[in-house]
This record gives structure tokens, C-alpha cells and sequence, in this order.
């Protein structure tokens, strides 16, 4: 009887590997292992959706169901922590004390939320979100709170603000760039989000050095959360206090089995790392960017979905994909924005009729494109980046254009 594969993490790129296994004619025994106990659930709307709506659970948002577990023949195995990886032997012990052999095993283990290392941030009222029980903790607490703070400029703490304003809450958004959102997209959108965010109610500290996190009362043992004491000497008051400061990949595994490991376990085009018949994929996997030629992470859903499968095939001898163009989205309030391809610097704005679109431009080919509320733009943006043909700049540029038109110029 042949060894089972094993996946660790219910995550999107542990189902998509599952999901491609079978696809592609596995039909030995699947094993997918999560230390959180729910069924798998998709993760975006933890910073949206739960904070917003008051009764919503992950099974309004589920990432596999019961049913398509058992049409995969899928052996789930929820609420078990893995504890060690033997690279050597294919194996993880359980934190029951069971010992699982492999044929092949992926890590899709994701990332863990980062906290910043301040006085007072472990303070009762201080949350992150990463997991439904991060989010459900701190939609219970949003219940009663007076005045909430966000720390973080990037798209989780932008969308919980966001999110928690249009619930009626005053919301401070503190960051610590100039200009928060600019580190993802280009200014022209970071800028039209940012000014429909404070018409929207969010008070904006941008630039802000934080000093502490205060308490209610610091002679109290479990002490609450009353504000955000910046260095100059301001306090934001705030009885929740949400660290959207980004998240670091869940690499434990992997770096006590000897894997090579540096932000992320390192992995070659086909999902391999290291050690021989295991795999990674999703936040936790670390690549070689062939543009820029540094080690990157994808932290996003559809490229985490992609290295899942991606993975599946290399585990079964089966042809590699092609590279993917990079694309991802963020719904912030009622502004979806999205962008694909890569940023060039040479960025040219064209304002659509719900929000603008930047074209990034490589020459005269197009490299990337973002939008708010214009997506048709980004997936023409899309065919033509990965066409290779040449654009016209006017056309572009022209509210009035029809950007189909470029697709129908020769190559």
C-alpha cells in the first residue's frame, strides 16, 4: 500500500493541491492537517465581511466544504497541530503524539500576523487578524467599543478600517509612511482611495511614530487599552487597537527540519524546496523573482492558488505551468481595487468613470495596469501584458478610447 501525501495547511494553496491531485489521476490516500479547527475558509473576508456584518461565520465564506472534502476523498484532519517535519524520513509528528509517513509532503502553513514590539502591545483590547477566531474576538469586542485604532497602512489594516468605520465607528488610521497604501499601488490610485476613505470618515495619522500602546490603567494587571501615544506626545484614544502591520510567513517547520529558509521557505519554479519530496506553497513560499532577481513572496490568494496546483503537478511528474502574471485585488468599502503585471515607474493615468487606471509601461508594452472600480481595464490590461504587443500611449491615455482596440492591433 502506497504512502498517502500529506498537506499541511487548509489554506488556498493546500485545497488547490489537493484539488489538482485529483484532477490530475491521484488516487492514493490524500491527508490535509490544520491546527484550526473550522472548516477550511477563504481569508479575505476576515477583514471585511466579519467585522462589518454581526452574524456571518466562515461557513458564508467556506474555502472546501464537507461535501467536496468527501468527493475528493479527502482525510481531513482539523484542529491537529503538526509539531515536526522529518525532511529525511517524509514524516510530521502530530501534537497527539501520531507520527504520519508520507510519499510527498507540502507546507502551505501561511503566515502569522506580525506585532510590533512596543510597551502595552499585549495590552487586553489589541488585536491582529490573520484567523476567523482573530476575527470573531475582535468583532465581539468592536460591539461596545467607544473609538477604534488601526495601525497600518498596507490592505489589511486599509480594508479593517475601512470596514469598521462603515459600521459607524470613529476610526483612527495611523501610519507610519506619508502615504499609506503607496508601498502597493501607484500614487494616482493610493491617492484616490486615500481622499475617499477620509470623505468616508477615517481620520488619518500619516507618518506617525508610535511610542505605546497606553493602558486604562497600568497598575492593573490585565489592563485594557485606552489610546495610541505617538512620540511627540499625542494620544489617540482607542479602546481597540488593530495591528495591521503585515504578516511573516510560518516557516517554524521547515527551519527546524534544516530546510533552507530566509522570509519564507525557499522553493524553485516546480514548488521543491530543499529536501527532497517536500514542497511549499502560498505565503510561506520563498522564490526567485526573474525580473528582479531578488527573493520575493506572494502574499495573495490567486498566487497562492496557482503554487498549490503548481506543486500538485510537479508532485505527479506532469508538465509545469506557465508562469502567471501577478495580480491581486483588495475591496475597500465600496472601492474594489485590483492591479496585475509589475510596476515600471513610467506609470500613465487615464481616469476611468468610477476611478482611475494606471498603465505601467515597459517601452512601448505594457507591464502593468491597477484600477479602482474599472476591473474590464485591468483584465484588457492583462491580455495585452501577456500578449507582448505594443500599445499605443494616446489610446491609453483616452477616457473616450476603447481599449479593446489594442488587442486587435497585429502583435
Amino acid at each position: 500500500m502506497s504512502l498517502p501525501i500529506l498537506i499541511v495547511g487548509a489554506s488556498a494553496a493546500g485545497v488547490s493541491a489537493a484539488r489538482t491531485l485529483r484532477a490530475n489521476g491521484f488516487s492514493g490516500d490524500l491527508v490535509l492537517i490544520d491546527a484550526d479547527p473550522n472548516p477550511p475558509y477563504e481569508r479575505p473576508p476576515l477583514s471585511k465581511r466579519v467585522l462589518e456584518e454581526p452574524d456571518v461565520t466562515g461557513a458564508a465564506f467556506p474555502l472546501l466544504t464537507a461535501d467536496q472534502a468527501q468527493a475528493l476523498q479527502l482525510e481531513l484532519r482539523l484542529g491537529q497541530r503538526v509539531l515536526r517535519l522529518d525532511a529525511n524520513a517524509l514524516a510530521l509528528t502530530l501534537a497527539g503524539g501520531a507520527i504520519l509517513a508520507g510519499q510527498a509532503i507540502l507546507l502551505a502553513t501561511g503566515g502569522k500576523a506580525r506585532r510590533l514590539a512596543l510597551p502595552g502591545s499585549d495590552l487586553a483590547g489589541v488585536h491582529v487578524i490573520r484567523s476567523l477566531a482573530d476575527a470573531e474576538a475582535l468583532r465581539a469586542e468592536l460591539k461596545t467599543a467607544k473609538a477604534v485604532a488601526v495601525i497600518g497602512g498596507g490592505l489589511i489594516g486599509t480594508e479593517a478600517a475601512v470596514a469598521i468605520a462603515r459600521t459607524g465607528k470613529p476610526v483612527a488610521w495611523i501610519d507610519g509612511a506619508q502615504k499609506p497604501l503607496a508601498h502597493i499601488f501607484p500614487t494616482a490610485i493610493a491617492d484616490h482611495l486615500i481622499a475617499a476613505h477620509l470623505e468616508a470618515g477615517l481620520t488619518l495619522h500619516a507618518g506617525a511614530r508610535i511610542k505605546q500602546l497606553v493602558a486604562s490603567d497600568s497598575s492593573v494587571s490585565g489592563a485594557r487599552v485606552s489610546g495610541v501615544e505617538l512620540e511627540g506626545g499625542e494620544v489617540i484614544a482607542a479602546d481597540v487597537v488593530i495591528l495591521g502591520v503585515g504578516m511573516a510567513p510560518e516557516d517554524g517547520l521547515a527551519r527546524a527540519a534544516g530546510l533552507e529558509v530566509d522570509n519564507g521557505v525557499h522553493v524553485d519554479q516546480a514548488q521543491r524546496t530543499s529536501a527532497p519530496g517536500v514542497f511549499a506553497a502560498g505565503d510561506v513560499a520563498a522564490f526567485i523573482d526573474e525580473a528582479s532577481g531578488l527573493l520575493k513572496r506572494h502574499e495573495h490568494w490567486r498566487a497562492a492558488e496557482a503554487q498549490g496546483a503548481q506543486a500538485a503537478r510537479a508532485m505527479l511528474g506532469l508538465p509545469l505551468a506557465d508562469a502567471q502574471t501577478p495580480w491581486f485585488w483588495s475591496d475597500q468599502g465600496a472601492h474594489h481595487v485590483e492591479m496585475a503585471g509589475h510596476r515600471t515607474g513610467d506609470a500613465l493615468v487615464r481616469l476611468g468613470g468610477q476611478g482611475p487606471i494606471v498603465f505601467e509601461l515597459d517601452g512601448d508594452r505594457l507591464a502593468g495596469v491597477a484600477s479602482v472600480n474599472e476591473p474590464n481595464a485591468v483584465r484588457i490590461g492583462l491580455r495585452l501584458i501577456q500578449s507582448g504587443r505594443s500599445v499605443d500611449r494616446a489610446v491609453l491615455a483616452d477616457p473616450k478610447a476603447d481599449l479593446l482596440a489594442l488587442l486587435r492591433v497585429p502583435a
